[in-house]
Formats: structure tokens, sequence, C-alpha cells
């Protein structure tokens, strides 16, 4: 594929490996390529050259949102979001909005509850509780006393004051 027959915010399918994996390109790269995001997974993806581009991926271009072509400022929204209110939190920082919010210790399984219902974070995994309680154990172990968490009980966290 042609630099040029690439377009901002269009689904390719591009080579990693044998494998072939849809993409949205969202931006063009601080240096060469463009930046991507997998359909599959939300997963970052840096294209740095037109040959891995296998060609458009099979989708109806109504479902594909607008998208501008001014150049993207940084920003706190996530990757492919519209604008900032509809942005979805990382699972970490929802559970830390989840525990501020709620004021008492709470399990995992109750802090991806909330954060499900108020659809402050989504999960495609099998085990977005067990993803949750990994990630919040890291953060208090790389952070130690600077973590926003704290663990109270077996299995209770609570928002560190």
């Amino acid at each position: 594929m042609q630099d040029t027959d690439i377009r901002i915010g269009n689904v390719y399918d591009i080579k990693v490996g044998k494998n072939l994996v849809a993409v949205r390109i969202m931006r063009l790269a601080e240096k060469d390529g463009w930046e991507a995001v997998s359909l599959k997974n939300n997963n970052p993806v840096i294209i740095r050259s037109a040959d891995r581009i296998v060609g458009l991926h099979n989708t109806k271009p109504a479902t594909l949102p607008p998208v501008s072509t001014k150049p993207q400022e940084p920003s706190n929204t996530a990757v492919g979001s519209k604008k900032p209110t509809e942005c979805k939190l990382g699972g970490l920082n929802a559970a830390a909005q989840v525990l501020a919010e709620a004021g008492k210790p709470m399990t995992c399984r109750e802090m991806v509850k909330a954060m499900f219902e108020k659809k402050l974070w989504n999960s495609n995994g099998n085990t977005p509780v067990s993803t949750i309680y990994s990630s919040i154990i890291r953060e208090i172990k790389a952070k130690g006393d600077a973590s926003r968490f704290r663990k109270t009980d077996k299995g209770m966290f609570e928002i560190a004051k």
C-alpha cells in the first residue's frame, strides 16, 4: 500500500507476524508512520511502514465516527475518544474514582460492578475482577506510601488518604 492511500480514521488490516490485525489509524506518528489502535483490544500500535498495511478492513463506512483532519493536541482523553466527557478511564483510574466516591473499603468485585454500571471502564476479558485486583496490588507494591490505594483487609481496598 502507498503512503498517500492511508487516511486518518480508516480501519485497515496490518501484518503482525503471520496474523492480520484490524487497526484504526488515529494520527501521524511523531517521526515516521502512523499511530493506530487495535480494534480487538484497544492496544496502541505504531506503524512505521505502509508495507505492513494489507488493505482496508471489511467494515461498513457508516459505522466509523467522523474524524477531524486537524493535527491532534496531546490530551488526557483516551485514544479515539470524541470528547473528554465520553472518555473511558483506565481500570486503575476508574477504581480510584469509585473508591473515592464510595468513601469506604470495597472488594474488587464491588469496584468492577460499580465501574461497569457507571460506564467508567469496560473489559472484554474473562476476569476483570482479577485484572483490577492484580493492578491495585502492583501499584501498592511499586509506589508504597505514594500509592492511591491501601489494603484494609483480605480482598478489601480503600483510597489512601
